[in-house]
C-alpha cells in the first residue's frame, strides 16, 4: 500500500527534529498510541478534533509554531476530501447509514478501501455517482 505524507505529517516531522524527541514520545504526551499517529501522519486516519490544542498545550508551541501547524492541519484536511480513498470512504460510510441490507457488503468494501490504487478509487466513484443518479430518478 502507498503511504503519502499529509502536511501534518511534514510539520510533525520538523516538529520531531526540532524538538529533538520522536513519533513514541510525542504520541504518549499525547495519549495515543504511535501507531495511531503515524496513520494520521500518513493520511490513514483523519485528524482528531482536539489534536491541534493538545500539541499546542502540551507543548506550549510559540504562536508561529501554533501557526504553522494550524495551516499544517487545515492543508491535510482540504486535501482529506480531494483523496479518492476517503472520498470512497465517506461514500461506503454514508451507504451503511442508509441502506443497512448492505451492510456487510459494504463493511467489507469499507476494510479493502486503503488498499485501492488512485484509479480503482476513481473507478469506483464513478460507480457510486452512477447509482445515486439513478436512486434520484425513481
Amino acid at each position: 500500500m502507498t503511504t503519502y505524507k499529509t502536511s501534518f505529517g511534514v510539520w510533525l516531522s520538523h516538529f520531531i527534529i526540532d524538538h529533538n524527541t520522536n513519533m513514541a514520545e510525542v504520541a504518549y504526551k499525547l495519549k495515543m498510541s504511535p501507531s495511531l499517529l503515524s496513520h494520521i501522519s500518513n493520511g490513514r486516519r483523519s485528524i482528531p478534533k482536539n489534536l491541534y490544542y493538545a500539541l499546542v498545550m502540551e507543548y506550549r508551541l510559540s504562536d508561529t509554531e501554533a501557526r504553522k501547524l494550524s495551516d499544517a492541519i487545515r492543508d491535510t484536511e482540504i486535501y482529506e476530501y480531494k483523496h479518492p480513498r476517503n472520498l470512497v470512504r465517506y461514500v461506503v460510510c454514508r451507504t451503511i447509514d442508509e441502506q443497512p441490507f448492505t451492510k456487510q457488503i459494504m463493511k467489507l468494501f469499507a476494510s479493502c478501501v486503503n488498499k485501492l490504487t488512485e484509479e480503482e478509487a476513481a473507478h469506483y466513484i464513478k460507480q457510486f455517482q452512477k447509482i445515486s443518479e439513478r436512486q434520484n430518478k425513481n
